[in-house]
């Protein structure tokens, strides 16, 4: 009870009975964590509201390098961008409109520097990947993340392989994260992008084959964007020279016939598709169709025309030997059945 009494000059007095109440301060108190220089630092308001609800914050987070280091928020954080002491305070008001604060000093620690690079195909196994850790020399635990489900690592400098590439998806994004002794970390990304890549040529074919894979000279290849294939024959010659990274299933067709045409020029052996010889150019002309196409397959060396005028000189060359081989055979037999009469005479 509280009870007020007054007294004028005149000696007249009058007096007041009332109650008052008076309301304890709320208790103000923070928390923090990675009190990490250049990493968000988040307070936490750990403050005992006394009986009535806190209404109101304030905090100044002591950065005397900057006048913006307040926040009214009830759980901020703050980025300090230098180590050092500092003094948080904070003060809160409840719902009685009493204040209490609170401040203590916080120590802010270096963090460390992240960085890292790799080597692709590493022991010649595509999609295979060798890191190299380049974080600096405060940094004592690290994890990795490769970008997939179940894809990390605690090792310094790991080894991973990717099992699918980027065709059908979606760049892999890679990540370390290196910690200190004062478990600050530091994170480096990199998005990666990569394709299996590879290219078949065979070594032999067979026009007469029915089966399509030994009937065609198809080299095959994945994800490349250019490629050549130089054929030599047995001295050294240039076969056949191709250029290219996708050709569509007759271009394919007809190169393989164009292989052994091209053999035809060095002397071998001649064949024909329905006593039509199929030749390309460089710029993927049908020769003896004089129809146009996509392909570029073409010989290595040399103009084309003086190329197929000696392919048919050699054809021509090679039917007149055979012409002279079944003369001379039949002239053979016919001697040979002379001197066989001649003895029958003789031995009569």
């Amino acid at each position: 009870m509280v009870k007020l009494l007054v007294t004028n000059k005149n000696g007249c007095y009058d007096s007041i009975v009332d109650t008052a109440v008076v309301n304890p301060l709320p208790d103000a108190l923070f928390g923090w964590d990675l009190n990490c220089a250049g990493q968000p630092t988040y307070f936490t308001d750990l403050s005992d509201p006394a009986g009535a609800p806190i209404v109101s914050w304030w905090w100044n987070f002591g950065d005397t390098l900057t006048v913006r280091d307040t926040s009214s928020q009830q759980g901020p954080y703050y980025i300090y961008d230098s180590t050092g002491t500092y003094y948080p305070v904070l003060e809160v008001v409840n719902q009685n409109g009493c204040t209490g604060s609170f401040d203590t000093a916080i120590v802010v620690n270096p963090t460390p520097v992240a960085g890292f690079s790799f080597r692709e195909n590493y022991d010649n196994v595509q999609g295979q990947l060798s890191f190299i850790n380049e974080s600096d020399s405060s940094a004592l635990r690290y994890y990795w993340y490769f970008g997939e489900p179940g894809a990390e690592s605690e090792e310094k400098d790991p080894v991973w392989q990717f099992d699918q590439d980027n065709y059908f998806t979606e760049s892999y994004e890679i990540f370390l994260v290196s910690y200190n002794k004062y478990d600050c970390p530091d994170t480096a990304f990199y998005d990666y992008n990569f394709l299996f890549k590879g290219l078949f040529v065979p070594n032999a074919f067979a026009p007469t084959n029915p089966a399509a894979e030994v009937r065609e000279f198809r080299p095959k290849g994945i994800n490349l964007a250019s490629y050549q294939v130089v054929v030599f024959d047995s001295w050294g010659n240039i076969i056949l020279g191709e250029r290219g990274a996708d050709r569509r299933r007759a271009a394919r067709r007809r190169m393989g016939w164009y292989l052994q045409w091209r053999r035809t020029a060095h002397g071998c052996v001649s064949v024909e598709d329905q006593g039509e010889l199929f030749g390309w150019d460089r710029l993927g002309r049908e020769i003896n169709r004089g129809k146009r196409d996509a392909g570029r397959a073409g010989h290595g060396d040399g103009d084309f025309d003086t190329v197929a005028r000696e392919a048919r000189e050699a054809i021509k060359a090679t039917e007149a030997t055979e012409a002279i081989k079944a003369t001379e055979a039949t002239e053979a037999i016919k001697a040979t059945e002379a001197t066989k009469a001649k003895r029958a005479t003789w031995e009569t």
